[in-house]
């Protein structure tokens, strides 16, 4: 199995701004695997590693306070309609 990091849901379907800067996992087909990686994507073995990344991108430590803020940037391929997200 295999994950990577997409826009949080907060901000993809609810549209809560407060997650317009956060992300979390997604599983990915194969197919989807392949494409993640050629555009720079971030790609996990299991969910337990997605999780500590997305707490990790969420959280640097620059960030203060609970809203999250990353660093990198969100591409137009989604996943489950949410933006792939690019580390910086």
């Amino acid at each position: 199995m295999t994950y990577t990091l997409v826009q949080h849901s907060g901000f993809g379907y609810a549209r809560n701004p407060q997650f317009k800067r956060a992300v979390e996992e997604r599983y990915l087909s194969d197919k989807q695997a392949e494409k993640v990686k050629e555009l720079g994507g971030l790609l996990f073995e299991n969910y337990g590693l997605a999780h500590d990344a997305a707490e990790a991108e969420n959280y640097p430590p620059s960030v203060q306070g609970l809203i999250p803020c990353v660093a990198g940037s969100f591409h137009k391929l989604e996943i489950d309609g949410l933006r792939l997200y690019l580390p910086k």
